[in-house]
């Protein structure tokens, strides 16, 4: 009687202990099943206009990727969006009844000013009207480079460490040929990395500098971020059924001839709707010449159905 007694309580652990096992793999096996097929959106990469022609010619039989390989998935910090608009506000000296718009949807705040906020990314943009710039006093390129650094550091918007080297664009008036060239405003680019890693897509912080060094816009596209997962990536075979799909992103010359793209990395894209900043592979030729952008994060089939049909509905409305 003994002997059934300890055997029965054995058996009851051992049942317990697989009943426990069978829930802790459930679990993650659901955990990874949110993580890998329903946790993220689907990238929405542009088009080229010649997209048609460019992919008869792109040639990807050289090209190799590494088996089983997964790649981080970011997600832009949090912003208490009330604080964030009171901040900036006083950076801009706007007054303290001003309204926000939406990034699609800007609001007007005066004749010629502008300004749209994303509650869900902290994206923002203020915007000026170029005809009314006066052209007075602007200053030259590298004043304007400087007057950008002071706005971005002085307001906090970015760690400065983290922008990278600005690009100066100017806006002008006249053709330089019957009119006289005049410079309105510059435009001062800077492209962040994240981890050392290019984004694409829309991350990217610009500040105008105008009449007599005043800011008369900013484009506040890029936040920081946090890492939140490590996503599995598609395979060589998954990339050729995307370029055929005609699912990439094309950068180069419009005139392109036959190209063989066999070098490939993995970058980063942030869509402007999304607050994630997801892997793609970046795969060029070798002189440089043609690169195309590929959503590089693996889905499953019916996953990938379902976004291209509500992409194809929003299209559609």
């Amino acid at each position: 009687m003994m002997k059934t007694t300890k055997f029965r309580g054995k058996l009851l652990v051992l049942t317990l202990f697989i009943l426990v096992a069978g829930i802790m793999i459930s679990v993650f096996s659901v955990q990874r099943l949110k993580q890998t097929d329903t946790g993220f959106p689907k990238l929405q990469l542009p088009k080229a206009a010649n997209q048609i022609e460019v992919k008869d010619l792109l040639n990807l039989d050289s090209l190799k990727i590494e088996p089983d390989e997964t790649a981080p998935v970011y997600k832009l910090k949090t912003v208490n969006a009330v604080q964030e608009q009171e901040k900036i506000k006083k950076a801009l000296n706007i007054r303290s009844d001003a309204v926000f718009g939406t990034l699609s949807d800007p609001a007007s705040i005066s004749q010629t000013q502008y300004i749209g906020y994303d509650d869900l990314s902290g994206r923002w943009f203020y915007q000026t009207d170029m005809a009314f710039d006066t052209a007075e006093n602007v200053p030259d390129k590298q004043e304007s480079i400087r007057i950008a650094n002071a706005f971005i550091e002085n307001n906090k918007l970015y760690p400065m460490d983290s922008l990278g080297e600005p690009i100066a664009v100017a806006d002008q008036s006249g053709d330089g040929i019957f009119e006289p060239q005049t410079t309105l405003r510059w435009n001062i680019f800077y492209y962040p990395t994240v981890e050392g890693k290019p984004v694409y897509g829309v991350f990217r912080i610009c500040i105008a500098v105008g009449a007599n060094g005043e800011i008369v816009g900013v484009e506040k596209l890029a936040n920081e971020y946090e890492k939140v997962a490590d996503v599995p990536l598609i395979t060589v075979q998954q990339v050729s059924e995307e370029v055929a799909a005609d699912r990439f992103m094309y950068i180069g010359e419009d005139d392109l001839e036959q190209s063989t793209l066999s070098e490939v990395q993995i970058s980063l894209y942030a869509d402007v709707e999304s607050e994630f900043v997801q892997p793609v592979y970046e795969i060029a030729s070798n002189d440089g010449s043609a690169r195309i952008l590929i959503d590089a994060q693996y889905r499953s089939r019916e996953e990938d159905s379902i976004h291209q049909n509500r992409f194809s509905l929003e299209n559609d409305k």
